[in-house]
């Protein structure tokens, strides 16, 4: 599932491709648009390459032995898109092992946008209040370019250049600071200690942040940073997922006719009650004009899809080139008179839950939000509408769902929440 980086190559292949082959496809539980200022509009890369150095740290892989936790995570974050960095706030799944022997604690996904499957490590204090993680740590190497990724804590700053009119984001990495501290609190809430930063705030203060930050081993460059991050547990049981939220500035209707759009939106981490829910077993499915769910082609998204789909996993972002924590890049395919891709676009969210009845028989139950649209023509959100989805899949005991009763093997299935019996 979690793949970091193995992209970096297919998305330089794929950008100088681009110049030769036609595209042919790229915080409350309100409605409320947000709209967020000096936001690169643009796709994320990691890509530059500099004299390699030796990553430094201890790179951890694989999962440690110790017990399991896992957390919904919130905060702030700032990211490198192409030309320029990004700064959201977005929501997104971290595990933590406690280990055995007490004192010795693994983060994975601790950082947003850097998602590898690597675990830092960390010490936790005799009263277990505090974790203290060392900086430096390996999250990623390369071993064909001897280049990396490395956890260190740093702090941006935000100038306007004389006579310009976008800002200049700057980072320091603060070598020095040789460890970063969680505080647990009795509910079992981790918060990252001393960041700063408000994502809401006005600019250029939405800029002006600090906390745990990912660098390239080779030259401490920038590549992602958290701050205000808090990690809270939850109960994974069948709910409604809260509406989603559709950025105003979307740029669904810009670009060049040949070239690709994108929709930006933001799935919450909660139900329609404000309880927290396991993003991980969301999906959601966009609809344009007819209502009829948008079928990503395997073809125009050979990046990340294997086969056609209209329901995309939300954590398809940890490896997706096309597919983002907050944004869907579309491909013009209407070109001539009418360069826009559809006059309106909507999103919609479903929550699967295996749930196991008294029998041992397991069934996925599946609620979904409201669809959210967007007028496309400029006038904002258009509407809000209810449409229940009807699971209309057969479950296996072991859970698995299958789209129809088509060569189904002999067995016991869940069939719109009643047992079926397929000879």
């Amino acid at each position: 599932m979690k793949k970091l980086f193995t992209l970096l190559m297919v998305v330089a292949i794929a950008v100088t491709a681009s110049a030769q082959v036609p595209f042919i496809g790229r915080t409350s539980q309100s409605n409320k648009v947000l709209k967020r200022e000096n936001v690169g509009k643009s796709k994320r890369t990691g890509l530059h390459q500099k004299a390699p150095r030796r990553a430094l740290g201890e790179l951890i892989t694989t999962q440690p032995e110790g017990e399991l936790r896992s957390y919904v995570r919130s905060g702030g974050n700032i990211y490198q898109g192409w030309d320029a960095p990004a700064c959201i706030s977005q929501s997104g799944m971290t595990d933590v092992v406690f280990a055995p022997d007490g004192t010795t604690v693994y983060l994975r996904d601790a950082v947003f946008d850097v998602v590898s499957d690597a675990w830092i490590k960390g010490y936790l204090n005799e009263d277990g209040t505090k974790i203290t993680v060392p900086t430096g740590q390996c999250i990623y190497w390369d071993e064909s370019a001897e280049r990396g990724m490395m956890v260190y804590w740093m702090s941006t700053s935000v100038s306007i250049p004389p006579g310009e009119e976008n800002p200049e984001l700057s980072l320091t990495v603060h070598q020095g600071l040789t460890e970063v501290t969680y505080t647990i609190a009795a509910d079992g809430t981790i918060s990252l200690d001393n960041t700063v930063g408000d994502i809401n705030a006005e600019f250029p203060n939405n800029y002006v942040a600090t906390g745990l930050g990912v660098v390239y081993s080779d030259d401490l460059g920038f590549c992602a940073m958290d701050f205000n991050t808090v990690y809270k547990q939850f109960q994974l049981v069948p709910a409604v997922p809260a509406d989603p939220i559709i950025y105003e500035d979307s740029w669904f209707n810009s670009g060049e006719e040949d070239g690709y759009s994108c929709f930006d939106f933001k799935v919450l981490p909660q139900d329609v009650d404000g309880n927290l829910i396991d993003l991980s077993y969301t999906s959601y499915s966009i609809f344009t004009d007819d209502d009829v769910p948008f079928v990503f082609d395997a073809e125009t998204y050979v990046n990340d899809l294997a086969e056609n789909m209209t329901e995309i996993p939300y954590e398809i972002y940890n490896g997706g080139y096309d597919f983002d924590a907050s944004r869907i890049y579309f491909y013009r395919t209407n070109m001539g008179d009418n360069p826009m891709f559809y006059n309106r676009i909507g999103i919609q969210v479903h929550y699967d839950v295996p749930v196991t009845d008294e029998d041992g028989v397991t069934t996925t139950v599946r609620n979904s939000s409201n669809i959210v649209y967007w007028d496309n023509l400029g006038t904002g959100i258009s509407e809000v509408k209810s449409a229940p989805v009807v699971d209309d899949a057969y479950y296996n005991v072991m859970g698995q769902r299958f789209v129809s009763a088509a060569g189904l093997p002999a067995g016991i299935y869940i069939h719109q929440g009643k047992k079926v019996l397929v000879k």
